[in-house]
Parts: C-alpha cells; sequence; structure tokens
C-alpha cells in the first residue's frame, strides 16, 4: 500500500513511500563517479517540496537530506552531530510555505530551521524588500536583502539611486546555491549587495 506520494512541481520526477521504503524515479546521482538511485536502501520516512522545487527528505537513522530540484545535489544533510537536531531519527517534515520555516519532528522533540524559502504567488500587489533601508552596520554580504512574494516567472532589476542597473535576475535562471549575486528560490529572491562585477556596492546609492 502507497503511505505517502509527492511528485515535484512542474516535473515528471515522483517518489513513492512503501510502507517507510522509498521508491525514487528518474532521479539518479553520481557517486564517486558511478551512478546510483537517490537514498538507495534508505528508510524514508517523510518526503516534502518546497516552494524553489527543492526536496526535503526524512530518514531512520541518517537525519535529514535537503535535494536540489533536479536531485543532482545535496544543499544540506543534518544530523544531530552537525545541527540542533535531537535525532537522526525524523518522523516528518512540514514547511510553511509563506515563512520558509522548515520543521523536523523526532521522538526526542521538534526543531525549525529558516530555509528562506517560499512559494511565489500570484501577483507582486504584496511584495516587500527587506531590510528597507539597507544600514551600513548590516552585514549584506552574509544576511543579505531578500525580496519576499514575488511570482514564478519574473525578472527583478537591482538599480541604484540614479536608476542605473546594479544587477539583476530571472527566476528561472538565477537557481540559489549556483555562485549567483542576485538568488530566486520560489517566492523568495536574496542578494549579497554585489554588482555584476562582484563587488559590494554603497547602501547609500541603492
Amino acid at each position: 500500500m502507497v503511505r505517502y506520494r509527492q511528485r515535484a512541481k512542474n516535473s515528471n520526477q515522483h517518489i513513492r513511500i512503501y510502507g517507510g521504503c522509498a521508491e525514487v524515479s528518474n532521479i539518479v546521482i553520481l557517486d564517486d563517479g558511478v551512478p546510483r538511485e537517490l537514498l538507495f536502501r534508505q528508510f524514508v520516512t517523510d518526503i516534502e517540496v518546497d516552494g524553489s522545487n527543492n526536496k526535503w527528505i526524512a530518514t531512520l537513522d541518517t537525519g535529514v537530506y535537503y535535494f536540489s530540484s533536479d536531485g543532482q545535489e545535496t544543499i544540506y544533510h543534518f544530523t544531530k552531530d552537525n545541527s540542533p537536531l535531537p535525532s537522526n531519527d525524523v518522523l516528518d517534515v512540514a514547511i510553511d510555505a509563506t515563512s520558509g520555516q522548515v520543521y523536523f519532528a523526532t521522538e526526542k522533540g521538534m526543531v525549525a530551521f529558516n530555509s528562506e524559502t517560499s512559494a511565489p504567488v500570484d501577483g507582486l500587489e504584496a511584495t516587500y524588500v527587506y531590510p528597507n533601508p539597507v544600514r551600513p552596520s548590516f552585514n549584506i554580504n552574509e544576511k543579505k536583502v531578500k525580496i519576499k512574494g514575488i511570482t514564478g516567472n519574473v525578472n527583478i532589476k537591482i538599480t541604484d539611486i540614479e536608476g542605473n542597473l546594479v544587477t539583476e535576475g530571472e527566476s528561472r535562471t538565477n537557481a540559489r546555491f549556483k555562485g549567483y549575486n542576485l538568488e530566486v528560490v520560489g517566492g523568495t529572491a536574496l542578494w549579497n549587495g554585489k554588482n555584476m562585477s562582484g563587488r559590494t556596492v554603497a547602501s547609500e546609492s541603492i
């Protein structure tokens, strides 16, 4: 009997769990150059797809994995040794699509992680930017400026006070964790304060 099924957004990938055992189709990764199935022989307890089509996968014994939309890259692998997880036996994952908070439930308690990823919205009426204004004391390179409430197909341009283009990004191109200064993840964009030449701009000029 199928306990759980999750289909990726805009994709033919699908993942089924039979009594806790995972069947992952169309997702093959390279392990030391050798193709193998994603999460081979792992006991999977839950799978959730976030606003940027990445996958959170909870397991028994090995914690939580966060995979890229195509399953080819492990973005995060949280265990009790490298994170606040109270146990490697993770029973459930839940995502707040609005805030980007991800909740992990274990028998020893629950913890939350701010993924900074939200689901795209239908319109731009409620789009907002924070912090705004950006103070000189704000560590923009690490904390980044967030643009929340954007649609799933958007082009973002950031200009200085004179209207000169500082940087830009497209939701279908500027994926997160790919080295872009302006990253788009679902309904959220994150900017590290750098222009297209890779230099941090002065906050007074934005």
